[in-house]
């Protein structure tokens, strides 16, 4: 799932996500501020989409029910997919809400909003850092950074990684 899905600091050219410009035909306006959803609202909304994606599942004979009782309590969130999390100003809340959910939590960020991550209120049970170039004229042509400083910010976040508590940071 994610809190900020047409929202990105970069423009990959591996992106499978259609981003505004890409087609002259597709276009959003990115520049008014967003509303937000609730962080408590999006985590319900994620139990509920589960349900719905499942239900199919139920009519259907060669179902194992054990499996299906197991994936209608779903207990593990990867905030990513698409868009980049940490962009999202209540990303600390909506781990603390998962986790008050008794979810995992497994955060895919491309690194450039180091601040995001060295403030967040709570942290992640895991985060991963996408590392998509190995050097910065690779990262720039790759990447396409719509940010300035984009290839300083994500070196910024992988020096900080060993400052944060979870598990596999360094």
């Amino acid at each position: 799932m994610t809190p900020a899905l047409q929202y990105c600091t970069m423009r990959c050219l591996f992106c499978w996500r259609i981003q505004s410009g890409d087609i002259a035909s597709v276009k959003w306006e990115e520049t008014n501020a967003p509303k937000w959803d609730d962080p408590e609202e999006i985590v319900e909304g994620c139990v509920k989409a589960q349900e719905r994606i499942l239900t199919g599942y139920r009519g259907n004979l060669k179902t194992n029910k054990e499996k299906l009782r197991e994936a209608q309590r779903p207990r593990h969130a990867a905030i990513s997919l698409a868009g980049e999390p940490t962009v999202y100003p209540h990303l600390g809340d909506l781990i603390r809400s998962f986790h008050q959910h008794h979810f995992t939590t497994f955060l895919v960020s491309n690194g450039t909003v180091p601040e995001a991550l060295t403030k967040l209120s709570e942290e992640p049970t895991q985060l991963y850092v996408s590392l998509c170039a190995y050097d910065e004229q690779s990262f720039l042509k790759t990447c396409r950074p719509q940010i300035p400083k984009a290839w300083e910010k994500l070196n910024e976040t992988l020096d900080s990684l060993g400052e944060l508590q979870m598990p596999n940071c360094a």
